[in-house]
C-alpha cells in the first residue's frame, strides 16, 4: 500500500495539525491510532470515510485514492471543513507541502 513517509507525516502535523483521525487509511499505512477504513476492520473504530459527518470530527488528515478526490472535494466544501489534505502529485515526486491550492471555498488554516 502506498504512503507517506512517517517523517513527513510528523512535518505536516507539526504544520497544520494536530490530527486526531486520518479518514482514509488502513491497518498498513495509518499515521495516526484512530482511523477510518474502506472495509470494517477490528482496529477501527468505524469504515467507509464519505458516509461518515465529519462536522463533529476534529483534526482530520486525509489522503483520499485519486479516484475518490471528487467526492471528498464535495463534502469538503458541504461540510464547509478545513483539514490538510494530502495527494501524489501524477508524474512527480512527492512534494514536501500539501495541495491546498485544490480546495475551492475551503481556506487554510493559518499556522
Amino acid at each position: 500500500e502506498w504512503s507517506i513517509k512517517q517523517e513527513f507525516f510528523n512535518h505536516l502535523d507539526n504544520q497544520w495539525g494536530p490530527h486526531k483521525t486520518d479518514l482514509f487509511a488502513s491497518p498498513l499505512n495509518a499515521k495516526l491510532p484512530r482511523f477510518v477504513t474502506w472495509r470494517p476492520h477490528p482496529a477501527a473504530p468505524t469504515c467507509d470515510s464519505l458516509r461518515l459527518q465529519w462536522t463533529p470530527l476534529d483534526g482530520l488528515y486525509i489522503r483520499p485514492p485519486w479516484s475518490l478526490l471528487p467526492h471528498v472535494l464535495q463534502k469538503l466544501q458541504e461540510e464547509k471543513l478545513v483539514v490538510t489534505h494530502r495527494t501524489r502529485h501524477c508524474g512527480s515526486k512527492e512534494e514536501a507541502r500539501p495541495r491546498n491550492s485544490l480546495f475551492q471555498g475551503v481556506s487554510r488554516r493559518n499556522a
